[in-house]
């Protein structure tokens, strides 16, 4: 609706009106500055009005410019056309012929930052043709770049039957002749106790090595004083386009006990060293809150440019569920060391 001006009334009631919208525009802008600077954000010439994490995954921008523009892209919604799916760890978006998966580790931390700017998560739509997640919040949006990793729907499957029904049977794998086959119903049986320290390491390596966007992946033997037992170079998907991440990989082999604080603390002694992009915590065992919590915190201390993820044993289980060849070299008795 245009709003006509009849009367020097009628225009001073909207200069007020205008007024009292514009604070809240400009206490939320300066917010946005402020958060940027503390968790050092930066502007592109590319895109001067939204701000890049260091990852350069996600970006945070106020609603005044659209991403529509910011992107020179369309923003389409979800429907028939384009479905989203809310996973246990990711963010599932398909269409006719294509599907994207959102870690929703950044979309936690998204919306974390919209609370720490006074604002309130609303939903998502898309940029199909780029492809980029928008995350919507009042007054400020924010991107997301994909995932480059086409079995994260077949996680997501997995991870769910598995939910709604852990106690169920699964297949009795045989190995005859070089072949698997598959016999009557039998549960999966993960003895964790029949691995050594280096059979865990070398389990590590397989599940790392099977992933289609990690390549070069190595045990680095001799350097176990550094922290560090595997290295990997991941590629990744950002807003600027592809990019290679270096992994510092380091198994904790604990069947007694979750891992603690003072079992990784001394790997950013070695991150000048190293030189790694992400961190990932490998376990036998489960990793304690107060562990994961040491890790979070390593990703916003200054001078430290790093993410951080962990693998724990149910997380391992999960995802050997279907990688069956994987699991029948380290859990079952034919092929144990």
């Amino acid at each position: 609706m245009v709003r006509l001006l009849h009367t020097q009334e009628d225009k001073g009631k909207l200069d007020e009106e205008e007024y009292f919208l514009a604070r809240p525009k400009k206490l939320l802008s300066q917010r946005l500055k402020a958060y940027a600077r503390r968790r050092n954000f930066k502007a592109t010439p590319v895109w001067p009005h939204v701000f890049i994490d260091e990852t350069r995954i996600f970006c945070l921008a106020e609603s005044r410019y659209p991403p529509s523009k910011e992107f020179n892209s369309n923003v389409v919604g979800f429907g028939e056309d384009l479905r989203l799916f809310d996973g246990q760890k990711y963010l599932l978006v398909k269409s006719f012929n294509k599907k994207w998966s959102f870690d929703k580790k950044y979309i936690k931390e998204i919306v974390e930052a919209f609370r720490n700017l006074g604002s309130d998560f609303v939903g998502y739509s898309m940029l199909p043709e780029k492809p980029t997640l928008i995350i919507w919040g009042v007054g400020v949006w924010a991107a997301l770049a994909p995932r480059i990793n086409e079995e994260d729907f077949e996680n997501e499957r997995t991870a769910f039957i598995r939910r709604m029904k852990e106690e169920c049977g699964f297949f009795d794998l045989k190995e005859e002749g070089g072949l698997v086959v598959v016999g009557e119903g039998k549960n999966m049986n993960f003895n964790w106790s029949q691995l050594d320290e280096n059979r865990f390491v070398e389990l590590c390596y397989d599940i790392m090595s099977s992933h289609p966007r990690v390549k070069n992946v190595k045990i680095t033997e001799g350097s176990s004083d550094l922290g560090q037992d595997i290295r990997a170079v991941e590629t990744v998907e950002t807003l600027l386009g592809q990019e290679k991440k270096t992994w510092t990989i380091q198994c904790k082999h604990l069947t007694s006990r979750k891992v603690s604080t003072s079992d990784i603390r001394n790997i950013l002694n070695a991150y000048s060293q190293l030189k790694f992009d992400v961190f990932c915590l490998m376990a036998s065992n489960f990793v304690s809150p107060g562990c994961q919590r040491l890790l979070k915190s390593w990703e916003i201390l200054p001078n430290v440019n790093i993410k951080t993820d962990f693998w724990d044993r149910k997380r391992i289980e999960d995802y050997l569920l279907k990688k069956t060849e994987i699991y029948i070299r380290y859990f079952t008795k034919t092929h144990s060391h």
